[in-house]
Parts: structure tokens; sequence; C-alpha cells
């Protein structure tokens, strides 16, 4: 993680064989000095410059710029807003510079799975939160819209973005679900997990309910920390549900001390099956 300034912060994952700098920002308002302004936009956009261009790039944060849209256009869409102001012309400018796209515009939706920021006793609403990608991307965009359940004590709406990141150009999830595995348990010494069951529902089901319980509350000083925990009970709730593949035999060994007999059924089930 790499903090470039008050307003900029870096992140580098490695996402299903892939690596994603995800990029937050906190962009100064319309009506901030030209100056602050002209420091941010000048020091996002050597931010990505300098990326390297086998990345992928996810861009996301309070931008403070209304970007308007446009038909027929690569960099904002047709579905955003009417308003276009400085901001969001400053930022149309670094996206076709560096062949990006803000994809909030790129999605149909109501007005309410739309305005990320509302303020409702003065009837006001904007766009000036945005998710921004590569024009061309391995990574399928499903949907970009706002989700109004969660309040946090903010005046901002959550926006979330349904990512899809097919494993070595598989078409889906469930196919790159072999290389899914590989991911979580790779290095010297690591026994490689029997995917082959995982894409029986109530595997997937039993799955997240084991990785629940791994993911118990925890406190560390640093995100790498985090990284660390998250991967480790990830692996861990991988291993205890599709248990290790014998490379010999190709069998799977199952440790029943951590699992029960009826799960194992279910496993079997399925191994018969596919």
């Amino acid at each position: 993680m790499e903090s470039h300034n008050e307003r900029i912060i870096e992140v580098e994952l490695e996402i299903y064989g892939r690596e994603i700098v995800i990029i937050g920002v906190y962009g100064p308002t319309d009506d901030s000095q030209m100056q602050d302004k002209d420091e941010f936009f000048e020091c996002l956009n050597a931010t990505v410059e300098k990326i390297n261009r086998r990345k992928e790039i996810i861009l996301t944060g309070d931008l403070n710029g209304r970007t308007g849209r446009r038909a027929n256009d690569t960099v904002i869409g047709s579905f955003g807003e009417d308003c276009l102001n400085d901001n969001g012309e400053r930022i149309i400018e670094l996206c076709e510079l560096q062949n990006l796209r803000v994809l909030n515009g790129f999605y149909r939706h109501k007005d309410i799975h739309k305005f990320t920021w509302t303020q409702e006793t003065r009837r006001l609403r904007s766009i000036i939160d945005y998710v921004v990608m590569k024009q061309k991307t391995s990574i399928r965009v499903k949907d970009v819209r706002v989700k109004r359940g969660p309040e946090c004590g903010s005046d901002h709406r959550l926006l979330l973005a349904r990512l899809e990141c097919p494993w070595n150009g598989c078409k889906s999830m469930d196919q790159g679900s072999k290389g899914l595995g590989k991911g979580l348990y790779r290095g010297k010494g690591k026994k490689s997990i029997s995917w082959i069951c995982y894409k029986n529902k109530a595997v997937r089901e039993l799955y997240q309910r084991r990785l629940d319980q791994q993911l118990t509350d925890f406190m560390f000083d640093s995100v790498e920390d985090i990284y660390t925990h998250i991967k480790q009970c990830m692996q861990q709730a991988a291993l205890e549900v599709l248990g290790e593949k014998n490379e010999e035999n190709r069998k799977y060994k199952y440790n029943l001390t951590e699992v029960t007999l009826q799960e194992i059924k279910i496993r079997k089930c399925c191994m018969k099956n596919g």
C-alpha cells in the first residue's frame, strides 16, 4: 500500500492471477481553489500513468465532480446525470488521456440507484462518487449501482460495482474454480485443494459458513497483516470443506475431526456425478 498524499492512496492486489491496482481518491470540491484542483489531478494523472500497462486499474472514491452524460461515448456513457462541472471536465480529460472510462454512466438504473450524494433537507442530489476502469479490460463489469440500505452517518450512498474476474481467460467463474484453488494454495510445501465439488450449491454454502466462522473479529496494524489473515482464513475454510487432493492416486483425504460424515457424503456424491 502506498499513500501519495492525503487525497490519493494506492494498493496492489493479485486476484485470480491478475495484478490489480486499486486507487482510492478524495478529490477537492468544485469550489476549491484552482491551484488545489490542478495539483490533485496532476498527481492523480501521474499515479495512473506510472502503472504498468499489463496491470488492471480500479480508480474509485469521491472525486467531487459531475461528469454529465453523452450518447455513444466511450468515457462517460449515456445514463449519468445532466449536470457537468469543472471537476467533471477534468475527470473526463483524465480518462481520455489514460484510456479510462467512468462506469457509473453505462448502466441504466432508477434515480435512487444512480445518485451517490443526497441532501434531503435541501432536495439536492448528484453523482460525485465513481468507479473508473480501463476501457479495455479483462475484468467483466456486471453492474454499477447505488445501494441505499447501508447507513454510516454520511450523506453519501454506498456505490457497489459487481465485477467478474475469470481465471486465465475462462468464460465463467465456475470454469475458473480450479484456478481459484491454485491462487489460494500455492507455494512450496502447499498441497492442492480439490475444487471439483465447488460447483455444487450446497458445497459453496458450506464453504461460506466455514469462512464466516474463520473470519472472526481481529485487529492488525497494517494492510499486509489483514491481507495475510484473510488469505489464511480462505485457505483453511477451503481445506476443511473441499479436502486435499492426493496427486499420487487422485483420491481425496479428509480430516474427520474437522468435517462431518454428512459433509463428506455430499462431496463424494459431487465427485461421482462430476
